[in-house]
């Protein structure tokens, strides 16, 4: 499945937001409330979500396709002389080099998926 670059930035920033927080609250002092697993699992679930989509995505990233360029050219009468079409030169595919980022990515989605786990199980098991 390759994605356009803008999906890219956006599935990796809602992605690496919830690794950061995870990380944060790995090395912060939580309280392990039923309150606050709901609101971890309600903020890490949608980061989960981009993070397989990353992994899914492959090593090509699509630029958007570039339109041709028609040059017309007219005499004094209206009637057409010639007719040109051309074609941008710049690429329209980013390739990423090592495809290790699909593993990182399935890395990072498994284990924000046993996070969620454990924070389910915490939400069923515990009470304010």
């Amino acid at each position: 499945m390759d994605i356009s670059i803008i999906e890219f930035i956006l599935y990796g920033l809602v992605g690496y937001s919830g690794v950061i927080f995870l990380i944060h609250s790995a090395f912060h002092d939580n309280s392990s409330t039923k309150s606050h697993s709901i609101a971890r699992v309600v903020w890490l679930i949608p980061s989960m979500a981009a993070v397989f989509i990353l992994a899914g995505s492959g090593v090509g990233i699509n630029l958007d396709n570039p339109a041709p360029i028609v040059t017309e050219v007219y005499n004094n009468t209206g009637a057409l002389i010639t007719n040109s079409t051309t074609y941008p030169t710049y690429p329209t595919q980013i390739v990423l080099v090592n495809p290790m980022w699909i593993l990182f990515h399935s890395m990072l989605g498994l284990i924000l998926s046993i996070y969620i786990f454990t924070q389910f199980i915490n939400l069923l098991g515990k009470s304010d």
